[in-house]
């Protein structure tokens, strides 16, 4: 009975730390040259759940995201997440489930900056 008690506390403590789907990037346009959009806060974890791009361009835009560990630099061969063409007018819905430690960043970059906007959410969970 004592385990099935400690276990039930042990739940009870962990769904308590964890926060509702919060807004990580809201509405920001992604410029040209690669830039870090989000990092996640020390003693913090989040779940990346979905990132929204629109382009509100008339013509066709690249867009580059990447997770980059805590301590590393971007490495496009290793960290991209998305590279494709979003068309003039268009959205993407990308829906992840996607653990993020404490100090990892998402990067984006665009071919053409300031027209795409980005929306990322997440569940954060304080360790």
């Amino acid at each position: 009975m004592k385990d099935t008690t400690t276990n039930l506390n042990q739940a009870i403590y962990q769904l308590s730390n964890i926060n509702k789907v919060s807004s990580l990037v809201t509405g920001v346009t992604i410029p040209a040259t690669d830039t870090n959009l989000y990092t996640v806060p020390n003693n913090v974890s989040a779940k990346l759940t979905e990132i929204i791009l629109f382009n509100s361009s008339g013509g066709a835009v690249t867009v580059n995201l990447s997770i980059v560990p805590s301590g590393s630099v971007l490495d496009p061969t290793k960290n991209k997440i998305y590279g494709e063409s979003i068309t003039g007018g268009a959205k993407v819905i990308l829906t992840l489930g996607t653990a993020l430690p404490n100090g990892c960043s998402i990067h984006a970059s665009a071919s053409s900056g300031s027209v795409v906007a980005i929306f990322v959410t997440g569940i954060l969970q304080s360790k």
